[in-house]
């Protein structure tokens, strides 16, 4: 409780929460703490990479620097509010960093220098992957490893989204993440290999592998149900 509280708080959840991964009835408390503390928030985040030669010193104006490829998609748009108060957030669409162009996404990374890359950008066309196969190869690990790499000569960190599609879904029990992978479709072979590079770089990094992501922006089933519920009395859902 109190002070040394909400700062021992913030020091074990403040980059989780950075993700959006987690929610609950303590996120509003915390919350409140990164509002009322400002400037002890930029120091547990920075306690995090304060080893990384290429992390810059977190105190008064000198911000940490995110990367933010993806800016358009639902978990992008999420990171770009809760990153928002945690340092200088550039966010980067098609239009600034085309994944399919990795000259282009090279010159993006060597220009802005982030100190940390969280990266939200993938092919995520399940069926149609099954027919592009190389460019889904291309953005989600070539690109991928492109980041890795930048990440590794700079000292920076990177934060990467993958799938639950690494998997085969045969297994009766819940994955751990040393789990055998085994993808079933060129969308989940393409995610798998944006893994293995970064694991083979030996860049400092988070990966999320993750499912049914859904927000207030776009499509998504949360939005469907809900939509249907108030109007219909019942409703029939595939399991």
């Amino acid at each position: 409780g109190g002070y040394d509280g909400e700062m021992a708080m913030l020091g074990t959840l403040v980059f989780p929460l950075t993700t959006g991964h987690f929610a609950g009835p303590w996120v509003p408390s915390i919350r409140g703490v990164i509002e009322k503390h400002p400037d002890m928030i930029k120091r547990a985040v920075a306690a995090i990479t304060v080893e990384h030669p290429g992390c810059r010193e977190w105190m008064g104006d000198a911000a940490m620097r995110y990367a933010a490829p993806g800016k358009n998609g639902r978990t992008g748009q999420e990171l770009q509010r809760t990153l928002l108060p945690l340092g200088q957030v550039i966010a980067l669409g098609r239009e600034e960093a085309d994944l399919s162009n990795l000259t282009q996404l090279q010159g993006v990374l060597a220009q802005h220098t982030p100190d940390i890359i969280v990266n939200a950008a993938a092919y995520t066309a399940v069926d149609k992957a099954e027919n592009d196969e190389a460019m889904a190869f291309r953005i989600n690990a070539e690109a991928v490893g492109l980041m890795a790499e930048y990440v590794r000569q700079s000292g920076a960190l990177l934060v990467h989204y993958s799938t639950d599609y690494v998997f085969d879904g045969e297994t009766p029990e819940p994955y751990v993440e040393t789990d055998a992978t085994n993808p079933c479709s060129a969308y989940g072979r393409s995610k798998r290999a944006g893994e293995q590079a970064i694991e083979q770089s030996g860049c400092r990094a988070f990966v999320f592998r993750t499912s049914w992501v859904f927000s207030a922006h776009g499509s998504n089933f949360i939005k469907t149900i809900l939509r249907l519920a108030a109007s219909r009395d019942t409703l029939t859902v595939v399991a």
